[in-house]
């Protein structure tokens, strides 16, 4: 059984879910699966393939049989995937994953507070931010992210920065993907304030990777911004230190959009290195 489970893991992590599905049928021939491993591997293998339907049939399956309980794992996996698109049938499935005595950890909460902000559920949202508190379960980077990220694209900036300034208050530090987003979310109309915490970033972060993610961010919110000589001037900062534009479209969005939209075709050939 050892190693049947160890193919099965080996096909649903290759995406091969036909074969994966006809392997676990034909074991279930010789004998029945009372196996909860067996299951979400399974399970987990439909979710990543993105067949979130067929993972939650085999789900209610096991539900249905009394002889087998449903882990974490199987209920995990699926909260996960509907996330994405189903929310409404991923908080449903949360609340029977409690009732069937798997309480949900950080991870969980962060997925479903992401699935929430992202369809603007903020009430949903305030209520499964509480209950995880309730629960002593500290928020972590990614629950915040996920906050930070709903608040900028409804346009809540005030509560937006509270909730920054309340992260490190919790001695939670920001990291590439926080800064990344305020900024550019910023950019769109208060460019001071991301100029702000640009220079914020760069004092405490000093890998060059990551400073390259915020500066095409930058220089990209200024050249649509028709701010051209500011993002001319942040270019040039970046590249005096050695940082190279990673993000193609804010390097085209200089060259094109930027510079020669204005006439300044010499500068847009010498980006080029033409």
């Amino acid at each position: 059984m050892v190693i049947h489970c160890i193919l099965l893991h080996g096909l649903c992590n290759d995406g091969s879910m036909v074969a994966a599905t006809e392997f676990f049928r034909k074991i279930e021939e010789k004998e029945p699966i009372y196996d909860e491993v067996f299951y979400a591997t399974v399970i987990s293998g439909f979710c990543k393939a993105g067949e979130t339907r067929k993972a939650l049939k085999l789900l209610k399956r096991m539900c249905s049989d009394q002889r087998i309980k449903p882990n974490r794992h199987c209920f995990n996996a699926i909260v996960d995937g509907l996330c994405k698109g189903r929310i409404d049938k991923a908080l449903s499935l949360f609340q029977d994953m409690i009732n069937y005595g798997h309480l949900p950890d950080a991870v969980r909460y962060t997925s479903l507070i992401h699935g929430l902000c992202k369809f603007g559920f903020w009430e949903e949202v305030m209520r499964f931010l509480v209950n995880m508190l309730d629960s002593g379960i500290s928020p972590t980077i990614r629950t915040y992210n996920s906050l930070i990220y709903g608040l900028c694209h409804s346009s809540q900036w005030s509560e937006t920065i509270k909730l920054f300034e309340k992260m490190k208050d919790r001695d939670i530090s920001p990291d590439v993907i926080t800064y990344s987003i305020l900024v550019d979310a910023l950019c769109k109309g208060r460019r001071v304030q991301a100029q702000k915490l640009f220079q914020e970033f760069i004092q405490r972060y000093k890998e060059p990777g990551g400073n390259a993610i915020i500066y095409s961010i930058l220089i990209k919110g200024y050249s649509l911004q028709a701010e051209i000589d500011k993002a001319q001037e942040i270019f040039e900062q970046m590249t005096s230190k050695g940082i190279i534009v990673q993000d193609v479209v804010s390097y085209c969005t200089l060259v094109g959009g930027g510079n020669i939209k204005v006439g300044r075709t010499g500068v847009a050939l010498k980006l080029l290195r033409i």
